[in-house]
C-alpha cells in the first residue's frame, strides 16, 4: 500500500469513526451478559460463526447497526459477511457505511442509492449489492 492509499484509508476510517455509531467490547458485553449468560463469551461465539463483526485499532469497536433492539445480531448480517470473508473489517464497515447504488430507495420521484446499514430490514436488497461487490475493493 502507498503512501496515497494509507493516506485514503486513514480518512475513510475517521469518517466511519464520526459517522457510524459504535460499541465498545466491555459496552456490548456488558449489554449482553445476564444471570444465565456471559456477554463476552456470546460475543465471541458470534464473531467466530461470523455472525458480526468488528473492527480493532486501540480498542475493539463492533458498529451498532448490526444489532437489533434487543442487541442479537441481524440474521442478514451473517450472509453479508460471507461474501465478503477475505475483506478487512474496515472495508467492510465502509461498505455499509456509503450509499450503494444497488440498494435505492425512491424519493419526490427519483431512485437515490442509501447506505446498506440503513436498511438492515432489506434482506435481499443487502444480500444483492453485497453478491455485486464481490472481488472488488472498496476501501
Amino acid at each position: 500500500m502507498d503512501e496515497f492509499e494509507k493516506e485514503a484509508r486513514q480518512r475513510t476510517i475517521e469518517k466511519l469513526l464520526r459517522g457510524l455509531t459504535w460499541y465498545t467490547h466491555d459496552e456490548l458485553s456488558r449489554m449482553l451478559t445476564t444471570a444465565e449468560k456471559d456477554g463476552a463469551e456470546l460475543l465471541s461465539g458470534w464473531l467466530r460463526e461470523k455472525r458480526i463483526f468488528c473492527v480493532d485499532g486501540q480498542i475493539t469497536l463492533y458498529p451498532q447497526f448490526q444489532f437489533d433492539a434487543q442487541h442479537s445480531p441481524y440474521p442478514v448480517i451473517k450472509d453479508v459477511l460471507a461474501c465478503f470473508s477475505a475483506k478487512d473489517a474496515w472495508a467492510i464497515a465502509a461498505w455499509f457505511f456509503f450509499p450503494n447504488g444497488w440498494i435505492g430507495q425512491i424519493k419526490d420521484g427519483k431512485e437515490f442509492a442509501i447506505a446498506p446499514w440503513a436498511v438492515m430490514d432489506r434482506a435481499e436488497d443487502l444480500l444483492r449489492a453485497a453478491r455485486n461487490e464481490h472481488g472488488t475493493h472498496f476501501a
